[in-house]
């Protein structure tokens, strides 16, 4: 499985004020975490990292295995499976998402034989749109 969250701490002095006096932030951590799982979804995509690197090619090789079992070309796409696995979970305190398929952690961080194709990540579209929603709610009916 893996992992990023992001929570109260990180966003407090971007959103320029002590979080800790509003008693439920879940609806707007709840609206990061949807935020973060279509980001992850469109990068998927897009085949781009959380700071929109390609991912590295596929191999010849993959590419020939892929093709003899009826994948599609796509990298990390064979039978979307991994991309099932993604969940959200959000609290008062934190947004965070995961894909908790076993293997997403090799893609995640890459292996002696296998490029790292990163998954997940705070990027600063993700921070944006979390002070974004975060300081509406404040000003909206967050008091």
């Amino acid at each position: 499985m893996i992992s990023v969250q992001t929570d109260g701490r990180q966003l407090k002095d971007m959103v320029g004020g002590n979080l800790r006096k509003f008693r439920n932030l879940q609806p707007p951590f709840r609206g990061v975490a949807y935020f973060m799982r279509d980001d992850l979804i469109q990068r998927s995509i897009q085949e781009v990292d959380p700071d929109g690197k390609k991912w590295a090619a596929l191999a010849p090789s993959t590419l020939r295995y892929k093709r003899l079992r009826g994948y599609p070309d796509r990298i990390l796409t064979a039978t979307g499976k991994m991309w099932t696995t993604i969940r959200i979970i959000y609290t008062d305190k934190f947004a965070e998402i995961r894909v908790v398929i076993p293997y997403a952690q090799y893609h995640q961080k890459g292996t002696s034989k296998m490029p790292q194709r990163k998954l997940i990540g705070l990027n600063q579209k993700i921070l944006d749109y979390a002070v974004k929603v975060i300081r509406g709610y404040i000003r909206g009916r967050g008091r």
